[in-house]
């Protein structure tokens, strides 16, 4: 069988494990990548000199990066320099009281101890265990597995996990569950927290969103040089393979010969011919004919009040400082049922949004380097985030800071709004997680790599399993295999054509 010809659209991290798991199998490969660099939503702030990250900022789950670097014949520690975080994030309140969370989980408990008292404690290391069994069930059956479905996640666990199933409990809220699991209200909007790193309400989500506390003990990793050094990483890899790269090249259409995706077209009048074409892409790009009518149909859209959260973010410098920040700190608004009824009903900015910074200087003495973020309704395709509106929320944020005790000047700082995020990503008005996981449903429904037109795969954050980078890679490794076995069974379908057309000829 000869190696398959592929093409890659985007070279966000989805896009990256693709390349490296195709072109492992011996298929020739080319990525072609609207932007100047790789890495996606893996990014750095643009004003000159503050190599700043404005996406991402930490590793969690290097098991899913290594297999990338060992196909390469390298390892990641190899080709990078990663620092294991300890203290994983500060957490402030109105009231003035705080607290940090440990890659230690014996310290976190004794930090929740001191905190809220011994039986804070006793519900932290129990709502541990729990996120610990529930990870041990879903990452075998369903993270790393294809999107099968409800129907093939239950066939995949078998009879012996139903009563570890019934456990998991997804069809309550992760903010109900949390309620159950701790006395004091600060530790549910603490934990709660982690619905948005998917984008979604803890509302609205469904309790197995908690194994994200688990995955985040096992390790958080800072990158020398940034989380772009990740995606360079990466591409290096790739290249090592023989994998080709295109940058500012705008794909405007896939191209499709008797209905199979055979090629892509570009803004430039580049066309580029293969077996078949991976959209690192949004799914809601594709829906919305950004790659060409004829492919529309081939994934299903996200409706707008499905969509996932957006944020506005600010970067910048500040003054030299004493040792307030660590290097992830969430400053919580007094009422989250008000923020995300304003967010994820309403879709309007909260008039206290709750606040994560993200301070790579934290330790340092003199001039320290700080990424703002707040969440946001993902509506930068329908209102205009204009100076005024800018400025009303700069003043919210800053006065949400000052009443947990740290006071910012974020006027001189870089600002990304909806707008921005949705010319960035087209077809999604900024949403930057995919489909929110709404629901319990919410995790099936998700696209799997393969779409509705033969030869035409999507990679990346918006499909299963999920988004935030060990997702978008798993969903690149996943998307590899579907194409290949794609690839063998048409290839043998047309050996077996051509065969009997022999045959039949030699009668």
């Amino acid at each position: 069988m000869k190696s398959p010809r592929i093409v890659i659209v985007g070279a966000g991290i989805g896009g990256l494990a693709s390349a490296i798991g195709l072109a492992q199998a011996g298929a020739q490969v080319t990525v072609f990548e609207r932007g100047k660099t790789a890495g996606g939503k893996i990014r750095s702030a643009a004003r000159e000199g503050l190599n700043l990250d404005v996406g991402p900022t930490v590793v969690t789950m290097p098991w899913v990066f290594e297999p990338l670097f060992h196909a390469a014949g390298t390892a990641m520690q190899q080709e990078l320099t990663m620092q294991r975080v300890q203290v994983l994030a500060q957490h402030r309140w109105p009231d003035g009281s705080r607290l940090e969370l440990f890659s230690d989980r014996l310290a976190s408990m004794a930090a929740c101890r001191e905190f809220a008292g011994p039986a804070a404690a006793s519900e932290y290391e129990a709502f541990m265990q729990r996120a610990q069994r529930v990870y041990e069930l879903l990452e075998p059956t369903f993270m790393s597995q294809p999107q099968a479905g409800l129907t093939g996640f239950l066939r995949r666990c078998g009879i012996r996990q139903l009563p570890r199933l019934a456990e998991i409990n997804p069809f309550q809220s992760l903010w109900t569950v949390l309620g159950a699991a701790f006395s004091d209200a600060r530790l549910q909007q603490l934990f709660a927290r982690y619905a948005t790193y998917c984008g979604s309400s803890p509302f609205h989500c469904p309790s197995t969103l908690m194994l994200i506390a688990h995955v985040e003990s096992l390790g958080v990793w800072r990158i020398d040089g940034g989380m772009r050094a990740l995606a360079a990483a990466l591409v290096r890899c790739a290249e090592s393979m023989g994998v080709e790269f295109a940058y500012d090249v705008d794909v405007d259409s896939v191209v499709l010969e008797r209905g199979n995706a055979r090629g892509i077209t570009s803004r430039c009048g580049l066309r580029e011919t293969a077996d078949a074409v991976v959209l690192n892409a949004d799914t809601n790009a594709i829906a919305a004919g950004h790659f060409g009518a004829a492919v529309q149909h081939a994934v299903t859209g996200t409706e707008v009040r499905q969509r996932s959260l957006s944020a506005v973010t600010f970067a910048g410098r500040i003054g030299p400082r004493s040792n307030e920040l660590q290097y992830h700190n969430v400053f919580f608004a007094d009422n989250y049922q008000q923020e995300f009824a304003a967010l994820a009903h309403d879709s309007v900015m909260p008039a206290q949004p709750t606040t994560y910074i993200c301070a790579p200087d934290y330790a340092a003495s003199n001039e320290q380097r700080l990424f703002v973020l707040v969440n946001a309704p993902a509506n930068g395709d329908s209102v205009t985030y204009d100076s005024r509106m800018v400025d009303k929320i700069r003043m919210a944020t800053t006065k949400q800071l000052q009443a947990c005790g740290l006071a910012v000047d974020l006027d001189e700082f870089e600002v990304t709004t909806p707008n921005d995020f949705a010319k960035r990503y087209p077809g999604t008005g900024g949403a930057l997680y995919g489909p929110a996981m709404h629901g319990w449903r919410a995790a099936f429904r998700r696209s799997g790599n393969a779409t509705r037109i033969p030869g035409l795969f999507v990679a990346g954050g918006s499909v299963h399993p999920g988004s935030g980078v060990p997702m978008a890679a798993t969903a690149g490794k996943l998307c590899a295999a579907e194409v290949l076995a794609g690839y063998s069974h048409r290839h043998k379908h047309l050996s077996r054509l051509s065969a009997a057309r022999q045959n039949h000829a030699a009668r």
